[in-house]
This record gives structure tokens, sequence and C-alpha cells, in this order.
């Protein structure tokens, strides 16, 4: 296996040397797909990691977790996660969802070269659930302001704000209809964020999901993120009312 794997590693080598100008540096490593990966992506000072996903196969996959979710958990720089039969060679139309609780300049920082490189159009697409209508107004600030940097560097630029139910359902028909050649996510925009690491969560079903590469930007955990995620938790507890304690109409 070993043997087969290196052959194969020099076979796209080779294919990469002859049809592009990129530099190649060829390495098989043994051992767990994800640690490994972490490993060498520090110890090489990767600025992204590219991976193939094969979709959502079986019970396992879907409840456990598929290896491309644990390697976006454990990688210290983005992951662009790459669906089977994707064939374009350029992102020109890219999906740019956002959420309340997310890194967004951040994640505008990791979309401006490529939509420079590509001369990308880009649509904003802010999403809350029905029951929190407080995030409307915080979520289209963030686009006009993101809109407007856009704007002033002359590309072409549309947003949009939608209350859904199913925020990942949302997410892949609008990449679908807008054609989108390229999602960029937050990997902690997830329905609880604080469940990251557990459970089929919202990067898990994008990323599994997706017929569009998707890129999972993971954001330090900073303490103005954690302090906002914690104002939004209380608030909800705040809502929240026991049955036994409930008005009665």
């Amino acid at each position: 296996m070993l043997k087969i794997s290196t052959l194969n590693m020099i076979k796209h080598e080779m294919s990469i040397v002859n049809n592009t100008v990129l530099k190649v540096v060829s390495s098989v490593e043994v051992g767990l797909i994800d640690s490994v990966i972490e490993e060498y992506e520090k110890k090489n000072n990767i600025d992204i990691t590219v991976i193939g996903t094969h979709g959502i196969t079986g019970y396992d996959e879907t409840v456990l977790g598929s290896t491309a979710m644990t390697i976006i958990k454990k990688s210290s720089c983005p992951v662009l996660s790459i669906p089977p039969f994707f064939g374009k060679t350029s992102f020109k139309s890219i999906l740019f969802p956002v959420r309340f609780v997310e890194g967004i300049e951040e994640k505008y920082d990791y979309v401006k070269p490529i939509i420079e490189k590509n001369e990308a159009s880009i649509h904003l697409l802010g999403v809350f659930e029905p029951e929190n209508n407080e995030e409307i107004y915080p979520i289209t600030e963030e686009l006009q302001n993101i809109k407007r940097k856009i704007n002033s560097s002359g590309y072409v630029v549309s947003y949009e704000v939608l209350s859904s139910t199913d925020i990942e359902k949302t997410i892949l028909q609008t990449a679908d209809s807008k054609k989108a050649d390229l999602i960029i996510i937050n990997a902690t925009l997830d329905k609880k964020w604080y469940h990251l690491f557990s459970g089929n969560t919202f990067t898990h079903n994008i990323v599994n999901q997706s017929r569009t590469p998707v890129l999972s930007i993971k954001p330090g955990i900073t303490q103005e993120t954690v302090e906002t995620a914690l104002k939004v938790v209380y608030s909800r507890a705040q809502q929240y009312q026991p049955l036994n304690l409930a008005t009665k109409n």
C-alpha cells in the first residue's frame, strides 16, 4: 500500500510540474491522517490545506464525523474541501454566508485575495433562525460594512438577509441558485457554536453535503468572541420558561 501511495504521489507531482508553474514538494507519511496533517502543517508553516470529500456515505460517517471534518477540527490553517466531480479551475462566484456569532472581519481577510485573483463576484448572505430576530440588525450592519469594502475595490457584490429554520439547507440552496464556485464559512458557524467538536454540526453538514468547494476558516477564540457568545447564550436562557412557570392565557 505504501509503495502504491508513493507511486501515485510521484505521478501527481509530475502532472503538476508539467502542466503548471508551481513548485511541488512531495512527502508520504504514515500515521493517523488528521494527526499527520496537523503536524505537517505546523512543521512547514502551511497557509492552506486542500482535501477531497466523498460526501455522507452512511450512518457511521453522519454520526461520528467524516475524515474531512476531523481534519478541519485539528487543522491549524484554513481547509479547502473539494467535492467529487468539481472540475472548475477558478472561483468566479463566491458565497459568503454570515451569522451573528463569528469572526466576520477575519473571514473577509481570506476572501479578499481570492476575489482579487479571480476577479470574482461575491454574494453576501446573512442568515438567522426565526426566533432570533435580534440578530437582524448586527448581521445587516456587518454585511453593509463588508459590501462597502468590496465595492471600494470595484468588484461585483450583492447581499440579502434571510430567516431560516434550516440554515445549512438555505446556504446550500443559495450556493446552487447563485452558481457559486466557492462557499466560505467560519468553522465555528454552527447551530450550537459551542458544539463544534461534537455531534452533527453546521460545518460537518455543509462540507459533506455541498456540491461546491468549501473553504473552512477556524478563527482564534478571542476574549471578545467568548463574551459575545456568552451574551447570546445568556439572553436566550432568560427567554426560556419552564412549563410549570409559564403564564397562562
